[in-house]
């Protein structure tokens, strides 16, 4: 049986990832694994993320928020839930490429981050996103994870049912 790992990820990110627009997750540590990668939402939302027109433009289609107590959309975010299956395909460290001007680049632009913290990021890259139809409930934990069976089974009838298999 092929192994499955699953990630958590802080929303509003896990849904970009979800819709299949965000496929690169910057890290501070790669792994050796590559396969099957269940995403997971954490319990807590990066607020200031939401603000980030990539991320509006992503998720909702605008960018002209005003009202930052409610333009988050927090009520369409699943918290504690695997959301989304993809599949992790490459791991790599941020390389800076030239620009004509400002800052450098990233391989992995847009969503890809020359550091995480004060180190060079990890690329984890991502391709063939599922989304789940029904989240499910699952408890995440950092860095890379193994779900429970149970965990496994649901988001195995859940990806054959949306025909992701």
């Amino acid at each position: 049986m092929t192994p499955v790992k699953a990630i958590t990820i802080r929303e509003p990110y896990a849904s970009c990832i979800a819709a299949g627009a965000k496929l690169i997750e910057n890290r501070a540590s790669g792994t050796t694994y590559r396969g099957p990668l269940l995403i997971h939402t954490s319990q807590q939302i990066d607020r200031p993320a939401c603000n980030n027109n990539l991320i509006r433009r992503t998720l909702w289609g605008r960018t002209d928020y005003t009202d930052t107590a409610t333009g988050y959309m927090i009520g369409d975010f699943n918290f504690g839930q695997v959301i989304a299956v993809a599949d992790l395909v490459d791991v790599h460290d941020a390389e800076t490429i030239p620009v004509l001007t400002g800052e450098p680049g990233t391989c992995c632009e847009p969503w890809g981050q020359r550091l995480h913290g004060s180190r060079t990021a990890k690329h984890l890259v991502l391709a063939n996103v599922r989304r789940l139809r029904q989240p499910v409930h699952a408890r995440g934990a950092l860095g890379l994870w193994t779900p429970t069976d149970d965990v496994i089974a649901c988001v195995d009838l859940e990806t054959t049912r949306a025909g992701a298999r």
